[in-house]
């Protein structure tokens, strides 16, 4: 059966395209031309609808599969809303907005600052332990001073080679036998992908012998390297609030920043600090962690910051809950997003393994720029919980969720709730509210009955309603949408077959003179991808089309008349569920060669705004449109005339 990732209430380009053939007719009534046309040159507003209404025959197709959708499980598009499964992975994605800030990408962000904590350990324990670690050469070289007072050099030793200049020293603090220990290194031949400086500081009670670090007890661990690209790293380990040793028991800051990061450069920067019990710094893998923060930062200003605390607990253990934070802020010149934060719910289990998370919950807020109809920004929430804990990347087979948007105010559709609750067997329901300005509102309701098949009910503004089925086991649907009184089409019965892959499918629209409008096409699956073909019949016109659509939503195709007409178009489905549509038709055989192009935006619920532009004897005229989810429309001429539809 044909499938997709995103679930979207109604496709509001099928309306679109189908009204555009109304509000065209209306364009002699007040269009105007940049360079008016001579006698017998006006552009033809009857040709132009013709063109332009041409389309309907994709826009059936893309209905259809529309139709389809919606008896799918919601818990793939609320699940991909919600952002549990992405597939860019945690080391690409970085440019521009690109950022993928989705669940798995949190728990890769995770687990590399852990590591990196442990990576500044590591640091202090190979430069005081080992062979040849700087302080065991400074040992050998001077042993220990038996009259050293507090401030003393101990130690140091100057390195001035082909290769490198600097120094290791030994230092008593004000304290005796709370050692400094001191490492500098410049590399004046490094090549660009190295270290060109280096500095290590480590302060360590040595219990008076210098020559054992048995029982040295470490204060604190800082370094610093900078490459010749100008990558700059520092790190720092050192105990949370009074100094002293960190021991087991005591907790310790760890962090590290690396600003001009090599590997990355449209980033500028990337830290993360975590808070842990180190237990015995001499040993590796018995620390606890507390708490992390990361943060990557990008040259474009845009900003991602994850963070990880126990719920309840002092300590993340694999079996703590864990509230994990993701915050995303766009850049300054975002012109629609302001920001994402996310809340998860999970267990780590194994920190050094990102592949063994369990999500129990997860929410994301969305913010946007502008002002929604309630007076705040425009923004979208969604929660869900699975039934069964999730690992990264998987689907959740069964649980609630809610999903609340509330739209610009400039739009028709003002606010959208949904909600589900499926269970793992497939069976459950999904209801969609949706708000519009004026106070009208619509609801779809649908069911799963968990041996394959749904119905679905569903009432809009207008008062149109629609009934349907569908049975996973035969691959039959029908939808039946039956118009108020006085409408015109009478209704609209779309059926067929959707079964192994493939479409056979139906829509005939019938009139209020009893004649009917046929459309037929075939569409088949392969991969993500849909590539449907059909044909439109319109009493003694014929239309032929072809398109291809993706799991997202976003279409292209093309259709031709039998009066030699031809056009093209494009739809991309933008978050939320609203969508872009551009299209363009031309008619050389026809006089005054004409040609229409159009840009529509729109809503959800098929509200929307943009312009058509129709060109005929080189004259055009433009005009904005508007209009409502039922078919209501408005046209606004250059004179700023306004005409319903």
């Amino acid at each position: 059966m044909i499938t997709r990732t995103e679930i979207h209430p109604i496709r509001g380009w099928l309306l679109v395209l189908t009204l555009l053939g109304v509000c065209i007719l209306t364009l002699g009534l007040s269009g105007c031309s940049d360079d008016p046309a001579g006698p017998g040159e006006t552009p033809d507003a009857n040709k132009a609808a013709a063109m332009t209404g041409s389309i309907q025959g994709p826009a059936v197709v893309d209905g259809t599969l529309s139709d389809l959708d919606m008896f799918q499980s919601p818990l793939a598009g609320l699940a991909a809303d919600a952002g549990i499964y992405q597939e860019t992975p945690m080391d690409g994605g970085w440019g521009g907005e690109g950022v993928d800030y989705g669940y798995p990408s949190k728990a890769a962000m995770a687990a590399a600052g852990f590591q990196g904590a442990e990576k500044i350990a590591a640091t202090g324990r190979a430069a005081v332990n080992g062979h040849d670690s700087p302080k065991q050469r400074l040992t050998l070289a001077y042993m220990e001073n038996p009259g050293k007072a507090g401030g003393d050099t101990i130690a140091v030793v100057y390195y001035d080679t082909a290769d490198s200049t600097g120094l290791d020293a030994l230092l008593e603090t004000d304290e005796t036998d709370i050692v400094r220990l001191v490492s500098q290194r410049a590399y004046p031949n490094a090549g660009p992908l190295q270290i060109a400086d280096r500095a290590t500081e480590i302060v360590f009670d040595s219990n008076g012998t210098l020559e054992t670090g048995e029982d040295d007890a470490y204060h604190s661990v800082n370094f610093s390297t900078t490459r010749s690209s100008g990558e700059v790293t520092t790190a720092v380990l050192e105990p949370v609030g009074d100094p002293g040793p960190m021991e087991s028991g005591v907790e310790v800051r760890s962090y590290q920043r690396i600003d001009d990061p090599l590997f990355h450069p449209l980033q500028a920067w990337y830290m993360a600090e975590i808070r842990l019990d180190l237990g015995d710094f001499r040993v590796d893998g018995d620390e606890t962690f507390h708490a992390l923060t990361a943060t990557v930062h990008w040259r474009t200003g845009a900003e991602h910051t994850a963070s990880l605390a126990p719920v309840e607990d002092e300590a993340i253990e694999p079996d703590t809950d864990v509230r994990a934070v993701g915050a995303f802020t766009a850049r300054p010149d975002n012109d629609w997003l302001e920001s994402t934060a996310d809340t998860l719910l999970v267990r780590m289990g194994d920190l050094d393994d990102d592949t063994d998370d369990l999500l129990y919950r997860i929410s994301r807020a969305s913010v946007f720029d502008g002002t929604a109809a309630d007076g705040g920004h425009p923004r979208s929430y969604v929660l869900m919980v699975p039934d069964e804990p999730v690992l990264p990347g998987d689907e959740p087979c069964g649980g609630e969720a809610m999903q609340d948007v509330h739209y610009h105010e400039d739009w028709w559709l003002s606010h959208l709730n949904r909600s589900a609750d499926i269970d793992c067997d497939g069976s459950g329901s999904l209801t969609d509210t949706m708000d519009f300005r004026d106070g009208s509102s619509y609801t779809r309701t649908i069911t799963w009955d968990g041996q394959g098949a749904a119905t679905v009910s569903e009432n809009r503004a207008d008062g149109t309603v629609v009934a349907g089925a569908f049975n996973e086991t035969t691959g039959d649907y029908s939808l039946v949408t039956t118009f108020p009184s006085g409408h015109d089409p009478v209704s609209r019965d779309r059926h067929g077959t959707s079964l192994d892959g493939s479409i056979e499918a139906w829509e005939i629209v019938t009139w209020q003179d009893a004649h009917p409008d046929t459309t037929y096409f075939t569409a088949v699956e392969s991969g993500d991808e849909t590539t449907a073909s059909g044909y439109r019949v319109d009493g003694d016109d014929r239309e032929a089309f072809t398109l291809t659509s993706d799991s997202d939503g976003n279409a292209s195709g093309v259709w031709s008349h039998i009066d030699g007409s031809e056009g093209q178009f494009e739809i991309e489905m933008l978050e939320g569920g609203g969508s872009h549509l551009t299209f363009a038709a031309s008619d050389p055989a026809a006089d005054g060669s004409p040609s229409v192009t159009g840009e529509v935006w729109y809503a959800p619920d098929g509200s929307g705004t943009g312009t058509i532009t129709f060109t005929q004897y080189g004259n055009s005229v433009t005009y904005t449109v508007n209009f409502g989810p039922d078919g209501v429309g408005e046209l606004e001429d250059e004179a700023g005339n306004t005409i319903l539809l």
